[in-house]
């Protein structure tokens, strides 16, 4: 929220080297940063969050609207039933990859690591090499000129 709400969005905007235009990113909001919604604070509408679009549009690329963004990555019940949250995290991947995303993007850490984990799922199965999924850091980062691309998505430098 701190990017969102405290940083001028034209700094921001004055510091994009390297826009990420014709980019897709689907963003993946994960459960914790949503709910529950009147501690965490995290966006005005937290059942129609917009604020990792807001961010993600100022980089250059655009936002996908993907019907999974709100859904859990399945990070929480990998140790409790793994067939079930891996189901949740390759149900995901499928998804953003039907509906157009080159990236998926999430703030959190426990999101990222999920993703990670489903990623190595698909390579194992022998499937095609699934889109990255990044932190947004990482996007403001390779935007900003300080992060070098990343596999399977490369933007002119």
């Amino acid at each position: 929220t701190l990017l969102d709400r405290e940083i001028d969005k034209n700094l921001i905007r004055q510091n994009i080297t390297h826009p990420l235009d014709g980019i897709k990113v689907a963003p993946s909001y994960g459960c914790h940063a949503l709910r529950p919604s009147t501690i965490t604070g995290f966006d005005d509408r937290p059942d129609a969050p917009t604020i990792f679009e807001r961010i993600i549009t100022l980089t250059g690329a655009e936002p996908v609207n993907w019907s999974k963004r709100l859904e859990c990555c399945g990070n929480p019940l990998l140790d409790k039933n793994t067939p079930l949250g891996e189901g949740f995290i390759l149900t995901k991947y499928e998804t953003a990859e039907q509906e157009g995303a080159d990236i998926i993007c999430t703030a959190c850490n426990y999101c990222h690591m999920q993703f990670e984990h489903g990623r190595e799922l698909i390579l194992k199965s022998g499937s095609t090499n699934p889109i990255p999924a990044i932190l947004l850091t990482q996007l403001l980062a390779r935007a900003m000129g300080l992060e070098k691309g990343w596999t399977g998505v490369e933007t002119a430098a």
